[in-house]
């Protein structure tokens, strides 16, 4: 069974109206995955799990624990994207765009004159591990994301970037996932 590498689900301005109706929702509160059904409208459970990765990649959310004990909260990034004005928000916005490993790795080669087409698929395809389906998801992301973070050719150094993943914990550690 093949899979393409990780990333992000949903592009970012999903992730931070997920993030949104989770704060109005929850406050600082800590909660279970199978809390956020009603909060954020779905029935399905693996999609919620999605939707959180998805808010981990980006670094708005933080789990901590395993199994039912693990809990899902804002992180201090995510925090500060729901306080901050203006200014504020659109740091957040910019660094949360590259922090997913996958979408740095690709904004690193092609920023946002990514190829074109079948080009861009042979690419993530051929020489990246991708499915045909997985790199035509990964492309959307990227699209969406990058050109709501609004990312120009001087943000690598403006933002300082770190690429980031999600935290898979394992006996009340946390590993990154590759």
């Amino acid at each position: 069974w093949i899979r393409s590498p990780e990333y992000p689900a949903i592009a970012l301005s999903d992730a931070l109206e997920h993030l949104e109706a989770f704060d109005a929702r929850f406050a600082q509160s800590q909660v279970q995955l199978n809390e956020l059904r009603d909060a954020w409208g779905f029935k399905s459970k693996p999609y919620i799990g999605r939707i959180a990765a998805a808010l981990r990649y980006y670094g708005l959310f933080i789990s901590k624990g395993v199994g039912r004990d693990r809990k899902i909260f804002v992180s201090n990034e995510g925090r500060k994207y729901l306080t901050g004005h203006q200014e504020v928000k659109r740091e957040v916005i910019r660094a949360a765009a590259l922090r997913p490993a996958a979408l740095a790795k690709f904004w690193s080669k092609w920023g946002g004159n990514r190829p074109e087409g079948a080009a861009c698929l042979d690419e993530l395809v051929l020489n990246n591990g991708f499915t045909e389906a997985g790199a035509r998801g990964f492309l959307k992301i990227y699209d969406a994301t990058i050109g709501f973070a609004k990312l120009g050719k001087a943000d690598n150094a403006q933002i300082g970037y770190e690429p980031d993943a999600p935290k898979r914990e394992k006996s009340g550690e946390q590993i990154e996932i590759q």
